[in-house]
């Protein structure tokens, strides 16, 4: 698993190969106001467009913790099947 890597480090990285933020979130599809944010640290990427963001400098590592969503989601999905009748059996 790679390393996280600071606010600072990331800013150096693109300082060091000539990247603007601005270029790097067109790039990435994500709104400039908000890389800066998370660069700044005024959020702290635990959500949404934040935490893909922070995934994506490196900031944060990917989590082996499965996705509470997924767990939710066949939790009901195992109320909603059918249940099969069991016949009683004849003596």
């Amino acid at each position: 698993m790679a390393s996280e890597r600071t606010r600072e480090e990331v800013r150096d990285a693109f300082a060091g190969h000539g990247v603007t933020v601005a270029a790097w979130a067109q790039a990435h599809g994500f709104k400039t106001d908000s890389v800066y944010a998370v660069l700044l640290g005024r959020t702290r990427g635990t959500r949404g467009d934040s935490h893909r963001i922070a995934l994506a400098l490196g900031l944060k590592s990917p989590t082996s913790v499965p996705n509470p969503m997924t767990f939710l989601m066949s939790r009901q999905e195992e109320s909603t099947e059918p249940q099969q009748e069991n016949p009683m059996p004849t003596s």
